[in-house]
């Protein structure tokens, strides 16, 4: 009887979590549009190719619109969807922070889309701060994220040099398996 009650303890500690990160439990009161001007960038931006990522336009922790342009097709790059009151996001920083630190001298740039819906640059940047997360944070609104299929955090895209996507995660991985996929983008 307490084995039984133990793992219905531990399965609903795990669906907890599991919906406490899906990107559909948002409080509904907020508004789902972007920002008047965000979208304008994005309509500027003009559309990705059929191989590569939607454009993007979001804000920065400094509250400067952001355009995906400014290193998607001119670098490789890290696409990190994830929350400061994610427990998965958490898990995966150490691995993040380690590989960040092996191959941004290789050109490679951490985008951190932290969802705007339930973190704000304030939170985000001290959360980034405590952790030493060295790459560069933005505030991902509720069509970007829509935008990626989004529908859960953490959710990571490695993309090429030219915009292609060549591996997209689900979920929390290991310092293995990311390595794996920043080597791939090179």
């Amino acid at each position: 009887m307490v084995r039984k009650l133990v793992h219905l303890v531990a399965l609903l500690t795990a669906a907890l979590v599991v919906y406490s990160c899906s990107g559909d439990n948002h409080d509904s009161s907020q508004a789902d549009q972007p920002k008047n001007d965000a979208a304008a960038a994005v309509a500027d931006a003009g559309q990705a190719s059929a191989n590569s990522v939607p454009s993007f336009a979001v804000y920065d922790l400094k509250g400067t619109l952001r355009n995906s342009s400014e290193w998607i097709g001119k670098q490789p790059v890290v696409l990190n969807f994830w929350g400061t009151w994610c427990p998965p996001c958490r898990h995966e920083i150490p691995a993040l922070k380690q590989l960040y630190a092996e191959y941004q001298g290789k050109g490679v740039e951490i985008l951190g889309l932290a969802l705007d819906w339930r973190d704000n640059a304030e939170s985000v940047r001290k959360f980034a701060s405590e952790n030493d997360m060295q790459w560069q944070m933005l505030l991902a609104d509720r069509n970007t994220f829509a935008d990626y299929k989004g529908t859960g955090v953490p959710t990571t895209f490695f993309l090429d040099k030219d915009g292609n996507v060549v591996a997209q995660f689900l979920g929390p991985r290991s310092y293995d398996q990311f390595k794996e996929a920043f080597e791939a983008i090179l």
